[in-house]
């Protein structure tokens, strides 16, 4: 079961969500037991799982073209995980977050899981600012950084290979609509 809220398209405060439906910047994203939801970001950031018994606000998606390609994308788990494949590296005027409990996990061009207690980095780096302060942590690809220890550790071949199966394959998406400036 696959739930929006936030979206003006029902009635309800909660929807169903449907294989190709489009929602907006101000929705929240709640999967359940045995579900995830596969979001196809377009110009702000190719592709976002939102995996089982999670919830993710989608804060802000905006973009502007001016010569470069500027995007705004401010993403929230609330509880859970999501995956992110941002295969087309970003420009430096571009903002892509995930905000967790745990800190801020910022994105140029990677693959990663971020939950509510940490993020893995598949491909690329990632630049994670914790909560509880400290600086600027960076999460390279193969490691993980923990917000409860505030270590940066291996990656398991276990959480590895279950990144990689989420971030590829067939599936179907629906499509996030941005702002365009």
């Amino acid at each position: 079961y696959i739930s929006v809220t936030g979206v003006q398209t029902c009635a309800l405060p909660i929807c169903p969500l449907k294989d190709g439906d489009t929602i907006h910047q101000g929705a929240t994203i709640t999967t359940g037991a045995n579900s995830y939801v596969d979001l196809d970001l377009g110009p702000n950031g190719n592709a976002l799982r939102v995996e089982a018994d999670s919830t993710l606000a989608v804060n802000k998606l905006s973009y502007a073209k001016a010569g470069v390609l500027i995007v705004n994308t401010d993403l929230e788990v609330k509880k859970g995980a999501v995956v992110a494949n941002v295969i087309n590296k970003l420009s430096r005027a571009s903002k892509y977050e995930i905000k967790t409990p745990g800190g801020v996990a910022g994105i140029r061009g990677t693959v990663l899981q971020a939950s509510t207690t940490q993020v893995l980095c598949l491909v690329g780096t990632v630049e994670f600012r914790p909560t509880a302060g400290g600086g600027v942590q960076l999460v390279i690809g193969g490691t993980v950084y923990s917000a409860v220890s505030g270590t940066v550790q291996s990656a398991t071949t276990v959480q590895t290979s279950g990144l990689a199966k989420s971030t590829t394959g067939d599936r179907k998406s629906t499509r996030l609509n941005s702002s365009h400036t």
